[in-house]
């Protein structure tokens, strides 16, 4: 092995454990990133973790309001449920391919429909499984969600790993219950697959 590829791939192993261990991440420049208490922060993904555990009704209940379908998980979501979602306000998304520096235009969805939210957390629950890696995003995660939102980062937001799959959701708090439910969902892992690499 080349001696800068060893030394890259011992960088990304020890940043890669600081992430999963909950560390918090470097933020890259220009992004707005607020932390949670670090303790809060860690309560958060391990609660999040046992939801998943606990099956698709706890699932479920991460959904309520409105939920925008990034457009990484509404076209695996729009395939897997084939029409099922009866009422989604579908958007544009510009989405930039960081190797190459250029842009595509892709199609993500809105979901507010109670019963478009249940097949929605059904096929989550599914997608996810119940013993997802749950942590902090990376640097090249941050970078990419920045593009894609309108709003600044707020944790908590998490990627959940299952496999060589990643996906990504940010949370809001409910003003009136207190409890967080999944405001923006993506795959992050359907816009290039190596985003780690």
């Amino acid at each position: 092995m080349k001696p800068i590829i060893r030394t890259l791939l011992c960088s990304f192993l020890v940043s890669f454990a600081a992430i999963a261990s909950g560390e918090r991440p470097t933020i890259p420049a220009g992004i707005r990133y607020k932390f949670m208490d670090d303790k809060q922060e860690t309560e958060f993904r391990e609660h999040l973790a046992l939801s998943f555990q606990d099956g698709q009704l706890k699932v479920q209940s991460l959904f309520k309001g409105v939920c925008i379908c990034a457009p990484g998980y509404w076209s695996s979501l729009k395939m897997s449920l084939a029409g099922k979602i009866k009422n989604p306000a579908t958007s544009s998304f510009v989405v930039p391919d960081t190797r190459t520096g250029k842009s595509s235009k892709l199609e993500g969805a809105t979901i507010e429909d109670q019963e478009d939210l249940q097949l929605l957390s059904e096929q989550f629950a599914k997608d996810v499984g119940t013993k997802p890696v749950v942590r902090r995003l990376n640097p090249e995660e941050i970078s990419l969600f920045w593009a894609l939102i309108p709003f600044d980062i707020e944790e908590p937001v998490c990627i959940l790993e299952v496999g060589s799959r990643r996906y990504l959701a940010s949370f809001v708090k409910d003003t009136k219950s207190a409890e967080y439910h999944i405001l923006w969902l993506d795959e992050l892992s359907q816009y290039h697959k190596s985003i780690e690499e």
